[in-house]
């Protein structure tokens, strides 16, 4: 699913990046940056289908409800510290 929105993505930029000019010393850095991130993208959705095909989504909605909770408590009582 990451593919086509991160390959629309690069080539959007790359498009108007080589239309108004890559800036002097930048073509490198901008490869490894771009490298870099798909590498790191394709690791974290790996990773969490991985994570949410082996263990259940329970702590995970307990934290939001907990969390939820929490906000609703200190936006009724108008807390701050």
């Amino acid at each position: 699913m990451m593919l086509p929105v991160t390959g629309g993505a690069v080539l959007f930029k790359m498009v108007k990046l080589v239309g108004d000019g890559i800036p002097d010393g930048l073509g490198v850095p901008m490869l490894v940056g771009v490298a870099t991130s798909a590498v790191s993208g394709f690791a974290a959705v790996w990773g969490t289908i991985r994570l949410v095909r082996r263990h259940s989504f329970t702590p995970f909605v307990i934290y939001r409800v907990v969390l939820g909770v929490a906000v609703l408590v200190i936006v009724a009582t108008g807390w701050r510290s």
